[in-house]
């Protein structure tokens, strides 16, 4: 139920059309690093998701992972109001995807954009105030921060996303800064 949750979630944004005064300054932007007093006791996951390239990131222990299921991506959540979505697709310097993100993702009510630096690779990173339209339940309607980081291999591209609701805790908020700040290339 998670991954469809958070997959549905994702694939609304991407297809929104709702049209913004989302503004896209480019900067560079520091990433937090791993804290190994907060991560030591996480869980670990280890994959490549079809492709050819390793992988890991740490998750919390009393998070829940859950596989994709209509693409190769895996999930972490709290459950509640916090995300965590990767997934991968064949996008040689994720150029499609990095246009995809600027033009197609309608539903931003504030964007950044910047280069930042992730597994020892250049990433693009979009991050942002967003908010799902067009559903009858109205606490579907929330706004929330999303962030999103393109990171190119070879013709792969890994996109890191994350949503945290107005109602989630500082601490899990630290906890998917955390998350990606775990994710590394196994060589």
């Amino acid at each position: 139920i998670f991954v469809a949750n958070i997959t549905s979630v994702l694939n609304y944004l991407k297809s929104a059309s709702k049209s913004t005064d989302a503004s896209t300054p480019i900067a560079n932007s520091p990433l937090p690093t791993p804290d190994p007093t907060l991560t030591s006791s996480w869980k670990k996951y280890t994959g490549d998701l079809g492709f050819n390239y390793d992988f890991q990131l740490l998750y919390p222990p009393n998070w829940k992972y859950s596989p994709g299921f209509d693409s190769p991506a895996v999930g972490v959540s709290n459950e509640k109001n916090a995300f965590f979505l990767l997934s991968v697709s064949n996008d040689f310097g994720c150029r499609s995807q990095i246009n995809y993100t600027r033009k197609s993702l309608t539903t931003w009510l504030t964007l950044t954009e910047s280069n930042i630096l992730l597994a020892d690779r250049s990433a693009s990173q979009f991050f942002g105030r967003a908010k799902i339209t067009g559903y009858s339940d109205p606490s579907a309607n929330k706004e929330f921060d999303y962030k999103v980081i393109l990171l190119p291999r070879s013709n792969i591209c890994y996109d890191l996303s994350s949503i945290a609701y107005d109602d989630t805790t500082p601490q899990s908020k630290q906890f998917l800064d955390q998350i990606l700040s775990t994710f590394k290339f196994l060589e």
